[in-house]
């Protein structure tokens, strides 16, 4: 049985930009309190009932390589597996030999389709990053589709700010008359 367990995968992001990512899974033993081991308790109709007591815990941390840095299998580990010591406990066992090697590789599985269906919850800003990105795309559409006036139109006002005022105060005008209009003919 190992103590520390590594996963290694990777995930495309909006972008298209691949992120390599670590998981490291600790198993630790729990320190007996001179009372015993931390209980299991089950809480039914606010009362508790201890059903046993855990020896085992399972501690997990993530390293997720921003896509602009080289990846290194060694500082990832490292990461992942001090994020992992200093993290709570993710998972117990009441004794050791339920705590398989392949128990915590099938955690670390799931764990890692988590992360790749949720990176936003590892990653700080990934998610106004996004929707910046998306918008963005969306902006170089329309502006593709632009006619030749509104490309005349947008240079102009990308030289000078007060470029459409003169036409701002002309349509206010129009719109002026024809409120005028309407009410004249009641």
């Amino acid at each position: 049985m190992n103590n520390e367990i590594v996963l290694k995968d990777k995930f495309v992001d909006y972008a298209g930009k691949e992120h390599q990512f670590v998981i490291a899974a600790i198993k630790a033993t729990l320190k007996d309190t001179g009372t015993g081991y931390p209980l299991v308790m089950k809480i039914a109709n606010g009362t508790g009932e201890a059903l046993g007591c855990v020896q085992v815990g399972l501690q997990v941390g993530v390293s997720i390589c921003n896509p602009e840095d080289k990846f290194s299998e060694k500082v990832g580990v490292l990461k992942a597996t001090a994020r992992a010591k200093n993290s709570d406990v993710a998972l117990y066992a009441a004794h050791p030999g339920q705590m398989s090697d392949d128990l915590v590789r099938a955690y670390l599985s799931q764990e890692a389709e988590y992360i790749k269906a949720n990176p936003e919850k590892y990653i700080k800003g990934y998610n106004d990053a996004k929707a910046r990105f998306l918008k963005h795309q969306e902006m170089e559409k329309v502006k593709e589709n632009f006619t030749d006036i509104e490309k005349v139109i947008v240079e102009g006002v990308k030289k000078n700010p007060t470029y459409l005022d003169n036409v701002q105060k002309y349509l206010d005008y129009l719109d002026n008359q024809t409120k005028k209009c309407g009410k004249q003919k009641k």
